[in-house]
């Protein structure tokens, strides 16, 4: 029988945690699939703010005047009386793109819930 050579080290340090798998496995709506975790993202307009890692969700569709336009919703937590995760116009920053996936299986449907008959992709 061979030595552990793992001895003190935690349960995720033990084994490599395969992130695509893991995102097939907590993602399961169909919506989710519309959405994306940036690295890196930055405020644009010359925002001086640190780089985040954040939870976009975009998506498309045919606005009044007949054009195809697209619309951005970030994923937000409320530290308000009614906490939670929400989509907003900014986003916060969720440090870690696990901590990302997380958020993001555990988030409610973004605004104007994705439907197929209502998406004007190509």
């Amino acid at each position: 029988m061979e030595p552990d050579n793992q001895v003190g080290l935690s349960a995720a340090e033990k084994f490599e945690i395969n992130f695509a798998r893991l995102s097939e496995a907590l993602l399961t709506q169909q919506w989710h699939g519309h959405c994306e975790i940036v690295q890196n993202w930055q405020f644009p307009y010359g925002d001086d703010r640190s780089l985040l890692t954040v939870v976009r969700y975009k998506r498309k569709f045919k606005a009044e005047d007949g054009h195809i336009r697209e619309a951005t919703s970030y994923l937000r937590w409320s530290k308000g009386p009614v906490q939670g995760y929400h989509w907003d116009i900014y986003p916060d920053d969720f440090r870690h793109r696990e901590w990302a996936l997380v958020a993001l299986s555990r988030a409610p449907a973004p605004p104007r819930d994705w439907r197929p008959d209502a998406d004007c992709r190509g």
